[in-house]
């Protein structure tokens, strides 16, 4: 009995493993070729009932007795009534191919389980799980008193083997076999509906989080652009201030410019036009930007570095960064605050290190810096952060952060030096 049973379970196993192959490279590609989903769908289940019928449950008088109507069922009430046809077609041509009065018994019976099955296939996949669960219990009834019936108009029955408590127990183990399979098809389905549910949400929250980070990237640059036309606007300014002045709006729009673009091309931040950069130049430049930003937050700016060295990566995106990092210094330093800038050499590395003197971070707070929609100020959505973390990585350098509360944050920049040719010394 314990030889009959898990041979009766190796069966099983030979219709489920086809597929899981099937869900593997099949159910998890949604975008695959229909004609390829056929011919996969056919071939897994054929897999299965060739399988089913070469390793019998019981051979009697030419005439086996298998599972392979579960593989034929799954296939057709799964893939709808063209994979049934093949299936059957497939059925019957290994049957014949094995011989015996039992090819008559497929034909007619594959041929009445077939009919039966074309209007149960339809809209059989939106059906409930329960519906396909109770049409499963009549597949095996139905098959199983079919193939008891045939057996007894052939005078086949043999009492010792083929007999009413073997197929009760057939039916049984048919209706088992239908019920396991579906329930696995079912949740493999689920899981599949689930994943691409998430993938939906992910894209839906990728619009979200880069609509948040354009709002957030463009409003430094037209915070710049508002602090300088506050000051024209006094009329206390000097001639040549005012050209200078002008000249930093049309630079702080084009950079705006730059990073719509960057975002409407779902683009994150990285290296485009690499060049080599002029370090004290590119600081000097930011700190002159944001002078009257820092101004209006009573804020001092302290600037402080060796001789002029140069990395190599894109100059806009280098003062996009240095400007996120100063402005979110200059806010949260209290009134009279200092925000220190400072350039110098380290081994072949070219360090910027920038240090408030501002409210500062806790312990937490400095473990998830980066993080999307972590942000310590109050309306802040942690994007500008995680811009200022992507576009050090895509130049090659390295970031690190220490930070106490009460008594400020600093940022340590490094970048590879370039020598004169113009190569990165590491």
């Amino acid at each position: 009995m314990n030889s009959e049973l898990l041979f009766t379970i190796d069966q099983i196993l030979f219709i489920i493993l086809p597929l899981f192959i099937y869900k593997i490279f099949i159910l998890d590609k949604p975008a695959i070729n229909p004609v390829l989903q056929f011919i996969a769908m056919v071939v897994c289940c054929s897999v299965s009932m060739i399988t089913s019928m070469a390793i019998p449950l019981i051979e009697v008088k030419g005439y086996i007795i298998d599972l392979r109507v579960v593989a034929f069922s799954i296939g057709f009430l799964y893939g709808g009534y063209r994979v049934g046809i093949a299936l059957m077609l497939v059925t019957i041509g290994y049957r014949y191919y094995i011989g015996g009065d039992g090819f008559y018994a497929t034909l007619v019976l594959q041929t009445i389980l077939s009919m039966a099955l074309i209007p149960l296939s339809r809209n059989f996949l939106t059906r409930h799980l329960n519906f396909k669960l109770a049409i499963g219990a009549f597949i095996g009834v139905l098959y199983s008193s079919l193939v008891m019936i045939w057996f007894y108009i052939a005078g086949v029955l043999d009492q010792d083997v083929i007999n009413f408590p073997f197929f009760i127990q057939f039916t049984l183990t048919l209706i088992l076999s239908l019920f396991s399979v579906t329930y696995v098809i079912e949740m493999m389905r689920k899981n599949a509906s689930i994943r691409e549910e998430i993938h939906h949400w992910e894209k839906l929250k990728m619009v979200s989080e880069i609509a948040a980070s354009v709002s957030h990237e463009v409003r430094n640059p037209l915070t710049v652009i508002r602090g300088f036309i506050q000051l024209l606007a006094r009329g206390q300014v000097r001639e040549d201030k005012k050209q200078e002045y002008y000249l930093y709006i049309m630079e702080e729009l084009n950079r705006a410019q730059v990073i719509i673009t960057d975002y409407l091309n779902f683009a994150k931040p990285q290296t485009s036009q690499v060049e080599e950069i002029k370090v004290m130049e590119n600081i000097n430049y930011v700190v002159g930007v944001l002078t009257p930003y820092a101004v209006i937050h009573n804020v001092e700016l302290v600037v402080s570095g060796e001789r002029e060295v140069a990395i190599r990566g894109d100059r806009l995106k280098l003062r996009q960064c240095l400007l996120n990092i100063i402005k979110n210094g200059i806010e949260a330093t209290r009134s009279e605050g200092i925000v220190s800038i400072t350039q110098s050499l380290k081994e072949e590395q070219v360090i910027i290190k920038i240090t408030d003197t501002g409210v500062g971070m806790d312990s937490k707070q400095l473990k998830r810096l980066g993080s999307i929609h972590v942000s310590i100020k109050e309306n802040g959505t942690g994007l500008g952060t995680r811009v200022v973390y992507s576009i050090v990585q895509s130049m090659g350098g390295t970031i690190e952060v220490q930070s106490k509360r009460a008594e400020g944050t600093s940022f340590t920049l490094s970048f590879p030096r370039i020598d004169h040719s113009g190569s990165k010394r590491k």
